[in-house]
């Protein structure tokens, strides 16, 4: 694809280049025929209304399914063996270990990964493909189907004694002993929703934060004290100490942990007892249906 530089990483962190271009240099190369980098498909859950048409009542994304046809260039029959194997060990999944990821960099500098593993299209032994040049028409599945931005967007609360500068599309929230309370703007560039996670340091007595219909409550921090709140691959969230221990009694009861929509949405937190040295953090990846 003209623009975008493509790269597998392995799941333990080997970098094997994609080359695309006709000139572009290169052992692999990318071939042309990818099918599946577009929008993921959509499961509706529906029925027939009484009234005629149909109510929808749900829908999830599917898992993406694409072809990844990759080109291997070799000086002889065992230098293809090394590049296969090579090839094969970068693109499947081991147990303890992330998912192989496919990397995408613009030329604007903006980097998206996309996590999968290759189901079939190794089948073929080296006998029966080409000793000096062949191609291996893989097939993949990504489980979580959307292009993730590989830049963190932060957003921090702060008290105005301490401020940390805001990301400058962020506009900054005030905190002050008399007004507690304030509103953040944060922009989420990406196309689809994404979790947001946290990350709490005292000293505060008591910190309410709301994204739209969504809120919870983090209970009274000591200095330094820290609670972490991060999505789990499974879904959910997880609360933690500084230390990794479970600290969900530090959160208060019935909470909604909010997820950051695309577009603008507008961040409130009311933050009392606040003292230097303390703050709460924000952050999130955007991520993107389709690469072009």
């Amino acid at each position: 694809m003209a623009g975008i530089e493509f790269v597998i990483v392995s799941p333990v962190g080997d970098v094997v280049p994609l080359a695309s271009g006709v000139n572009d240099p290169g052992d692999f190369r990318l071939m042309t025929g990818v099918v599946g980098f577009g929008a993921p498909g959509v499961d509706v859950n529906a029925r027939d209304s009484a009234g005629g048409g149909l109510i929808v009542r749900n829908f999830r994304v599917q898992a993406r399914s694409f072809n990844l046809p990759v080109g291997i260039d070799a000086v002889d029959r065992f230098d293809m063996a090394d590049k296969q194997r090579r090839l094969e060990a970068a693109t499947h999944a081991q147990p303890g270990l992330p998912y192989p990821r496919l990397r995408a960099t613009y030329a604007t500098g903006r980097v998206l990964e996309l996590p999968f593993y290759v189901t079939s299209g190794f089948e073929e032994t080296y006998t029966e493909t080409g000793e000096r040049w062949t191609v291996f028409d893989l097939t993949a599945t990504a489980p979580k189907p959307y292009w993730r931005d590989t830049e963190t967007r932060d957003f921090a609360i702060t008290p105005p004694l301490e401020g940390v500068p805001l990301l400058t599309n962020l506009a900054t929230i005030p905190l002050t002993a008399g007004a507690p309370s304030g509103e953040l703007t944060v922009t989420n560039p990406g196309d689809v929703a994404v979790p947001l996670e946290w990350e709490a340091v005292g000293p505060f007595t008591r910190a309410e934060i709301t994204v739209g219909g969504d809120r919870f409550v983090i209970g009274a921090l000591t200095s330094a004290e820290a609670v972490i709140i991060r999505a789990s691959q499974a879904g959910g969230f997880t609360v933690q100490d500084g230390s990794g221990g479970d600290a969900y009694s530090k959160i208060g009861p019935a909470p909604r942990f909010p997820s950051m929509p695309a577009g603008v949405r507008q961040v409130r937190a009311t933050v009392t007892g606040q003292a230097s040295g303390s703050r709460i953090t924000g952050r999130f990846r955007p991520a993107y249906r389709s690469v072009f």
